[in-house]
């Protein structure tokens, strides 16, 4: 069974010894982790709600995010990783963007607090360009009020 692993907030299959692959901890111990986290994918056209996505507080205050990528640049190490990457995920976007040299960008509007703010700008946990979302770290609250609006609008 995928479960969102507690400390690294990844998607992940458990190793039999109940280690999470990807940050190499044990999922079912929680000492020092933070329940009220959760990751979330926020496609660029997301229509989030006016509670902070950190603390779930209500706000009217967003926070644009844009996160760039330049596809096929000039460092051939830079060609050499996206060339192996297009080629191991077999994803025509990819290597399309590589052979033509185009720059991605992804933009979200994340609703962040005041409060919230003095501790810096939203970082997104992941972005994917191609699917043009981000992965953000968020109130479990927040979490649901998305999904709910998600549901609905389905």
């Amino acid at each position: 069974m995928i479960i969102e692993c507690p400390h690294c907030h990844t998607r992940v299959l458990p190793l039999a010894n109940n280690i999470c692959p990807a940050c190499r901890k044990d999922i079912s111990d929680t000492t020092g982790v933070d329940p009220n986290l959760a990751s979330l994918v926020v496609p660029q056209l997301a229509n989030l709600p006016p509670y902070c996505y950190s603390c779930n507080s209500p706000t009217e205050r967003y926070v644009k995010i844009t996160e760039t990528v330049q596809i096929g640049g000039d460092s051939p190490f830079a060609r050499f990783f996206l060339i192996v990457m297009a080629v191991i995920t077999l994803r025509p976007g990819v290597w399309r963007s590589l052979t033509e040299g185009k720059k991605s960008s992804v933009t979200i509007h994340v609703p962040q607090c005041e409060r919230c703010a003095q501790s810096g700008k939203p970082k997104p946990h992941h972005i994917d360009f191609e699917g043009q979302a981000m992965i953000f770290i968020v109130h479990k609250e927040f979490r649901d009020r998305v999904h709910r609006i998600q549901e609905r609008g389905t």
